[in-house]
C-alpha cells in the first residue's frame, strides 16, 4: 500500500494502543473517529501461551483516515481481546474478516458473535465491549463516527435522533447488503492503494461517504429500520416543511406558535400533531434545535472578538447556563470548546 499510512508492529498486546498512538500523525489524533482510543485495552487471547512463548505474538497495523473514515488493517498471529474502557468511543466499527475468525461482545453481556470470512460486523464501541481475534487472524476496520451515522439517520427519518443505533452486530457478506457493502469497503481498499485516487478530492469523499452510510442504515437491521418503513402523510410533511423553511429563516428574530401554524398554512394544532408524528417533537422544540444549530455554525465562523455569550443572546438564549447545557447535550461538547476548535 502507498504511504498515505502509518504502520506499526507490536509483540506485546498490552502495548498496541500506546504504539498505534505514536505512529499517529499530529493532526489526525484529534479526529472524531479517534477520540478515546486510548480507552481501549489489548490483552492475549491465551495468556497461558503468552507467558510461555511471548515471541510468537506479533501484531501489525496499518491505518489511514479518509474524509471522517478512520481505515484500520489488522493481522494477529496470536488471537487478541480489545475491551473498550469508559466513557466508549462514540465510533461504530465495520469489521470484516479475511482470514481466521473473531467475536465480539456488546457492553460486555450477551453472547459473543462469531465474524469469519464470509460473515462481518458491525457494533458501536460502547464501554465495555469487546472484541476478539483468533489466530492467524486477518482483518480490515472501518471506524464511522457516531455523528455521522446519526446525521444520516435524521436525514432520512427527517426528525431527531437522540438514542443510539443498535446494529444486529453480524452481517452475512455473500448476499444482498451484506455482499454490497463488500464491494464498496473493496472499492475503498482499491483506491487507497492507488497513488491518484479519487478519493483525494473532497467532494469525491463526499460522495462515497454519502453512499456508504445510506446503504447502512437503509441495508442493515437496527433500532430504527422499522421506523424507516413506516409511510408519512405528505399533507403533514408539507405543513412541518413550511414551518421549518420559516423558523430557519428567522433563527435569530422572535418566533411564536402562531406564526409557524400561520406560515404552515394550518391550526397550531395540527401543527403540533404532525410534528410529533413526523419529527418526534413539538414545533417550539424543533425551533429550539433549530437555533442550537444555528448557534453552532455561527461558533465555527466566530471571529477573536466574538464571545459564546454574544452567540447565544444572537439566537434567543437569554439563560447562558441553560444554553449550555442544551448545547452539550445535543452536539456532546461544550458551546466554548467549538468556538476554541475553530478559531
Amino acid at each position: 500500500m502507498i504511504d498515505r499510512f502509518q504502520r506499526a508492529s507490536v509483540i506485546d498486546p498490552h502495548m498496541i494502543i500506546s504504539s498505534v498512538w505514536d505512529v499517529l500523525r499530529p493532526a489526525e489524533k484529534g479526529l472524531l473517529s479517534y477520540r478515546g482510543i486510548e480507552k481501549r485495552s489489548y490483552f492475549p487471547a491465551d495468556r497461558r501461551v503468552f507467558h510461555v512463548d511471548r515471541q510468537s505474538y506479533l501484531s501489525t497495523f496499518a491505518i489511514t483516515n479518509v474524509g471522517s473514515l478512520r481505515v484500520a488493517g489488522i493481522t494477529d498471529r496470536r488471537g487478541t481481546i480489545c475491551v473498550t474502557g469508559q466513557p466508549g468511543l462514540a465510533a461504530y466499527c465495520l469489521c470484516m474478516v479475511k482470514r481466521g475468525s473473531a467475536g465480539v461482545r456488546i457492553n460486555g453481556v450477551g453472547e459473543t458473535d462469531g465474524v469469519g470470512p464470509n460473515k462481518g460486523g458491525i457494533y458501536l464501541a460502547g464501554a465495555g465491549t469487546s472484541f476478539t481475534s483468533s489466530d492467524d487472524n486477518e482483518r480490515l476496520s472501518l471506524w464511522i463516527p457516531a455523528a455521522k451515522l446519526h446525521g444520516c439517520l435524521e436525514t432520512l427519518l427527517e426528525r431527531p435522533v437522540t438514542g443510539e443505533i443498535t446494529f444486529s452486530p453480524v452481517i452475512d457478506m455473500d448476499r444482498g447488503i451484506g455482499a454490497s457493502l463488500r464491494g464498496l469497503v473493496g472499492h475503498l481498499e482499491a483506491e487507497l492503494s492507488s497513488p491518484d485516487s479519487l478519493l483525494s478530492n473532497n467532494i469525491a469523499t463526499d460522495l462515497f461517504e454519502n453512499l456508504l452510510f445510506r446503504s447502512i442504515i437503509q441495508g442493515l437491521t437496527h433500532n430504527y429500520s422499522e421506523r424507516l418503513q413506516r409511510p408519512r402523510r405528505s399533507a403533514d410533511l408539507k405543513a412541518v416543511r413550511r414551518a421549518e423553511a420559516y423558523f430557519r429563516a428567522n433563527l435569530t428574530e422572535v418566533v411564536t406558535l402562531s406564526d409557524l401554524a400561520r406560515e404552515a398554512g394550518c391550526s397550531a394544532r395540527s401543527l403540533q400533531l404532525a410534528f410529533q408524528e413526523a419529527r418526534g417533537m413539538t414545533p417550539m422544540e424543533a425551533l429550539r434545535r433549530g437555533r442550537l444549530d444555528g448557534a453552532r455554525q455561527a461558533l465555527k465562523r466566530a471571529d477573536s472578538d466574538t464571545s459564546v455569550t454574544d452567540v447565544a443572546l444572537q439566537f434567543g438564549f437569554s439563560n447562558l447556563g441553560r444554553f449550555a447545557n442544551l448545547y452539550q447535550r445535543t452536539f456532546g461538547e461544550k458551546p466554548f470548546r467549538t468556538l476554541r476548535d475553530h478559531r
